[in-house]
């Protein structure tokens, strides 16, 4: 697991966290890692951090030996989708909808 945490002036600005293979959805790769959250607070957004936060949570799961993540982002994020797309993340299988908040999503892989 990695957990990743974003602060300044005794503020969080952003936190990433990471799970294990096979603690995902049904139809995740069974290899891979999960980034279950990535988030950016309002007032710190724009400015990298989103990318720094994802660039080290990848980081983290090649050092705990995993070669693939995957991801779950709603697809209407178009600035989350943005992100990923343009780091490499490439979509995996049909859209679904979220469990919780009933809004389409899309997984997303990477080999790492």
């Amino acid at each position: 697991m990695s957990w990743l945490v974003a602060a300044r002036d005794g503020r969080i600005d952003g936190f990433a966290l990471a799970t294990e293979a096979g603690s995902g959805a049904e139809g995740d790769p069974a290899d891979a890692a999960v980034l279950s959250l990535l988030a950016v607070s309002p007032d710190a957004q724009g400015g990298g951090l989103g990318r720094q936060l994802l660039r080290a949570a990848q980081a983290d799961l090649v050092r705990l030996g995993y070669h693939r993540v995957v991801l779950h982002v709603l697809a209407d994020n178009a600035a989350a989708v943005r992100l990923y797309e343009s780091e490499g993340w490439q979509r995996h299988g049909e859209p679904f909808d979220h469990t919780l908040l009933h809004r389409p999503s899309q997984s997303y892989v990477l080999e790492i």
